[in-house]
């Protein structure tokens, strides 16, 4: 995972080397992530909201064409509710949450298509798994009104899949001052868990962003 960390980081350095000749524009980008898993079993899981912050490389092939790299810190996940009446005695229940982190450094190339102060981008996306973080805490209320609660975590990325491939797909608006508003789909092509057996499981992300272009 280092090796690979330190590939993204030369390829980032040689952008910006170019950049100062004039060849290529960076920006920075932020923003917040809508955050859910597909696949079996996906059904009963609900959005966490997380946030995305990074930096991007415009490389112009034309006037409304860009190859556009980017490196984003992104924070998914999913969360989860479950509840069971009547277990021990009428009118008891007992309510799991389950909420689990999942950070990601995304590496998009991106072909950004501009038309006017508007933009669609698209392309292929790698993740490299950079940690992960587990919490569920369990709820149990007797009939009578009385509640214990327990809650455990547990930080360990074993058997989350360290490499994963996707895609990303969006569009934006773009201010003359380098300013630019976009919503964009990540989606997964493989799961989030090594296996092959739970590869269905995906990762499935809503960003909305605030960019700035530093160089014009």
């Amino acid at each position: 995972m280092k090796k690979v960390l330190l590939v993204v980081a030369a390829v980032c350095s040689s952008y910006f080397a170019q950049a100062q000749d004039g060849g290529i524009k960076l920006g920075l980008k932020a923003g917040i992530n809508y955050a859910n898993i597909t696949g079996d079993d996906a059904s009963s899981a609900d959005p966490r909201i997380g946030l995305h912050f990074g930096a991007f490389a415009d490389y112009g092939i034309n006037e409304m064409v860009s190859i556009r790299p980017e490196i984003m810190f992104s924070g998914k996940g999913f969360k989860m509710e479950e509840s069971e009446s009547n277990i021990f005695e009428a009118g008891d229940r007992y309510s799991m949450e389950m909420t689990q982190q999942i950070n990601y450094i995304d590496v998009p190339v991106l072909a950004h298509i501009k038309q006017g102060n508007f933009f669609l981008e698209v392309g292929p996306q790698v993740s490299f798994l950079m940690s992960a973080k587990g919490t569920v805490k369990g709820t149990y209320k007797a009939a009578d009104g009385t509640s214990e609660s327990e809650e455990d975590s547990d930080s360990s990325t074993d058997g989350l899949r360290s490499v994963g491939l996707g895609y990303a797909l969006g569009a934006g608006y773009e201010l003359s001052n380098g300013v630019a508003l976009s919503l964009r789909y990540n989606g997964d092509f493989t799961g989030i868990a090594e296996e092959d057996d739970d590869a269905k499981i995906k990762n499935s992300v809503i960003q909305l962003s605030v960019s700035y272009r530093i160089s014009k």
